[in-house]
């Protein structure tokens, strides 16, 4: 998650990004598709060189959420968590 380029630490919206994503289990991969954008502009969200829009940001939440209630395992780990 720390780009060792970066002397800066991670925002705490990218810790933000990186832990919805973390919680849900799914690589950047996955969870770029699932969002609708690039793997790559995931990558730089979570290492704080660049921050999501408003639509974008919202679109991320709804549609990890939209993901875990159909998911009943991901159901059980955002119980747990």
């Amino acid at each position: 998650m720390i780009n060792p380029l970066r002397k800066s630490r991670p925002t705490k919206l990218a810790i933000a990004v990186w832990s919805i994503r973390k919680r849900y289990g799914m690589g950047q991969i996955k969870f770029a598709a699932l969002i609708g954008i690039s793997p790559s502009q995931i990558s730089r969200y979570e290492s704080s060189i660049t921050k999501p829009d408003l639509k974008a940001l919202l679109r991320l939440l709804e549609r990890a959420e939209a993901q875990t209630e159909r998911n009943p395992f991901c159901r059980n780990l955002r119980d747990k968590g």
